[in-house]
This record gives C-alpha cells, sequence and structure tokens, in this order.
C-alpha cells in the first residue's frame, strides 16, 4: 500500500494518508497498470513473436494471499502456472515497487518458456 500511496502522489500530487482509496486513486492505479501491462505484454508479444490477447487489468487492494486467490482459482481449470514481473518505478528520486500477475493459458506459456529457455513440463 506504501508503494499505491507513492504513486498516487507523483500523479495526483495528493499527500492525503488514508488506509481508503478515493474513486479516483482507484482509477488512476488502475491506468497505470493497463500502461504497465501493455507495455509488458507487447514486449512479450515482440519476444516470443506471437500476438497476444490481454484482458483490462484488475485493481485489488487486499492481503497477496486474497488477491492471487481471485485471479488463480478460475485459472485453475485451464492451467497452473503464472508469471511475476517485479517491477519498479523511479520517479524523483521516489521508488514505487510493483507486481505484474500474467496468467497466461498453457499454451502461451509453454511457448514464452521455450522463448525465453526455461524448461516447461
Amino acid at each position: 500500500m506504501d508503494s499505491a500511496k507513492r504513486l498516487l502522489v507523483s500523479i495526483l500530487g495528493d499527500n492525503e494518508h488514508s488506509d481508503s482509496f478515493s474513486d479516483m486513486e482507484i482509477s488512476a492505479i488502475s491506468e497505470v497498470g493497463n500502461i504497465l501491462a501493455s507495455s509488458y505484454v507487447s514486449s512479450m508479444s515482440d519476444f516470443i513473436k506471437k500476438e497476444i490477447q490481454v484482458t483490462v487489468p484488475a485493481v485489488s487492494i487486499d492481503m497477496a494471499g486474497a488477491i492471487l486467490s481471485v485471479g488463480l482459482i478460475p485459472m485453475g481449470e485451464i492451467g497452473d502456472l503464472a508469471l511475476v514481473v517485479e517491477t519498479e518505478l523511479l520517479y524523483e528520486n521516489r521508488e514505487i515497487e510493483g507486481y505484474l500477475f500474467m496468467l497466461p493459458d498453457p499454451g502461451t506459456i509453454e511457448t514464452i518458456f521455450q522463448a525465453l529457455g526455461v524448461e516447461y513440463s
């Protein structure tokens, strides 16, 4: 949550120290997530030389286990692997850390792993 608040200060100039997020703040976080996800997926698509279809990213504010279960439980019917991208943004001496969880279908993840030289079974 600290990183999210630092991100919001950088974007909105808002310095309020509340434990909750306003609709505007959630919208700003969502838009940054959309931009980052699009950038990562575009790079991944270029790297593996295949088109990757994406869904609109979601914003969740909760404990890590709760957030992961929401995305991973439905995907468990299709596959059981996720790609996790740890990212760090630096802006005016501020470090903003975050994680991007990509939940590709099994065929796509196999292609990605092959392109990365990662063994997959």
